[in-house]
């Protein structure tokens, strides 16, 4: 309580005097209370504060009494000041031939399995003017590495340069069996690209090359190796797919794909000789249409309607039919899809066992026995069916009366699409051991080799043979079968 004699002039009797009177000296001891706290609170901290600055103090007292004693040992580290971390093996005596140097890396090169020779490699004539180069000692040495007959062989190349007084220029000519710019030959670049077309992972196939010839190769080089004979091929490829307007029949297909965790398709265009392949974000037909622009053969395919407005005519696999069914007949048992099945089952095996009686006789199928089969199958549409699947496969046979039966009328035609899917078993092969590709440029590169891999398997080619003769500028295009050929050159 405030004394009263401090104010002599404040009625100190009445209530509310005294009232504000006590409350005012509570506020005031609280604020004193408060002040105490926060004086403590300083004074520990800066008690704190001194206690660290001391300790870095006795630090730093320390470090100098080390640097001395560092000094007076010529600058050398003790035994006693190594690093707390250090590991202790260190203090135990080393091996005999052990050495601190660092060891060179591993090159991944056996040389007791490499062959080195070396070689000159001069011009003749100008690639110009065709004049008559005049002698020169100046050139460059390079190296280059290749398979050649089943051995790692290592050239060391010496290039000779030489300069045309005609054409004012200097002109070196290129090693033998390595493309400009390139390390590995021609050979090995062709052997990893047909192992790739054979689903065999990048990873592997540095060890398989390591494993015949002793010469490890890093997946890097390896996608460098594919890429750039997939440069070296793409005019090949485009040549081929300006090919498919003018086939006769297709056999088209498409498979599932990955490209970056992303649901790609694969498209497959079968000829006689000739396998395309072209990877897409999208299944729908406008993909066909741009591949096949121009096209006015007969295409094989599924039920999918990507092949609806694709070339002139068009054959439904009946084999896929004949899936469907069997797979629509395990979930329902009823009597009335039963009957269904029993009848576009004997239709579909009576079409086939006419196309085989007549194809051995070498005869066309009549007419009058396609047009009895286009009639029955008219008869089951205009029947009324209360089954919801047999509805369905109503609906389906009224969109495709007219492109079930095509392989009766045309020769050549086939009743399946077999042939599109197995040239497509490469993409399914690859997407289950390399699961897709994870750029653009993977996807080209994968397009353009199972092309040229699939299409040399089509007309009995080699196709390690092929990539070394085209990459070495033997040859500028796939050769087509002999028969073909005569056949060919006859029309």
């Amino acid at each position: 309580m405030i004394a009263a004699p401090d104010f002599p002039d404040i009625d100190w009797a009445n209530e509310d005097v005294g009232r504000l009177a006590e409350i005012f000296s509570e506020r005031f001891d609280v604020m004193v209370q408060k002040k105490d706290e926060v004086i403590d609170r300083l004074v520990e901290e800066n008690k704190q504060q001194a206690d660290e600055i001391k300790r870095q103090a006795d630090e730093i007292k320390e470090l100098k009494q080390e640097i001395e004693r560092l000094k007076a040992a010529g600058g050398r580290r003790t035994r006693r000041s190594r690093s707390y971390n250090a590991r202790e093996f260190k203090d135990y005596p080393r091996p005999e031939g052990y050495s601190k140097r660092r060891r060179p890396p591993d090159t991944g090169i056996n040389e007791s399995m490499t062959h080195t020779i070396q070689k000159t490699v001069t011009l003749t004539y100008c690639p110009e003017c065709g004049g008559r180069m005049p002698e020169s000692d100046v050139g460059y040495d390079r190296t280059t590495e290749d398979a050649i007959n089943g051995r790692w062989t290592r050239t060391k190349w010496r290039v000779i340069r030489h300069y045309c007084k005609v054409c004012d220029c200097q002109y070196s000519a290129s090693p033998e069996g390595v493309l400009p710019g390139e390390h590995f030959g021609i050979n090995v670049m062709s052997q990893v690209s047909c192992m790739r077309c054979l689903a065999i992972p990048h990873e592997k196939i540095g060890k398989i090359i390591r494993m015949l010839y002793g010469r490890f190769i890093e997946v890097s080089n390896v996608i460098h190796l594919c890429d750039t004979v997939a440069d070296q091929l793409k005019p090949l490829y485009d040549g081929l797919l300006g090919q498919l307007a003018g086939a006769d029949i297709i056999s088209g297909d498409d498979t599932g794909w990955y490209y970056n965790k992303l649901h790609w398709h694969a498209w497959g265009f079968l000829t006689a000789y000739t396998a395309l392949f072209h990877i897409s974000p999208s299944r729908s037909k406008a993909v066909a249409e741009a591949i096949l622009e121009g096209f006015e053969g007969i295409i094989i395919g599924d039920s999918h309607s990507s092949w609806n407005d694709v070339g002139s005519e068009v054959q439904r696999c009946l084999l896929h039919y004949f899936r469907d069914m069997y797979l629509t007949l395990r979930k329902n048992e009823s009597a009335e899809f039963r009957a269904f099945f029993e009848e576009l089952h004997g239709i579909l095996k009576t079409s086939i066992s006419a196309w085989i009686t007549y194809g051995e006789q070498d005869r066309r199928v009549p007419r009058r026995i396609v047009d009895g089969l286009l009639k029955r199958i008219d008869d089951m549409t205009a029947g009324s069916y209360t089954d919801k699947d047999c509805i369905r496969y109503v609906k389906r046979l009224r969109r495709e009366r007219n492109q079930l039966f095509t392989f009766l009328e045309h020769d050549g035609v086939s009743y399946h699409n077999n042939p599109g899917e197995r040239v497509l078993r490469i993409f399914a092969l690859m997407r289950k051991v390399c699961y897709g590709s994870r750029s653009i440029r993977g996807i080209q590169t994968t397009e353009i080799l199972t092309t040229i891999y699939s299409t040399c398997e089509l007309r009995g080619i080699d196709p390690y043979r092929f990539m070394v003769d085209y990459l070495s500028g033997r040859l500028k295009s796939i050769p087509m079968p002999e028969r073909q050929a005569c056949t060919a050159a006859a029309a």
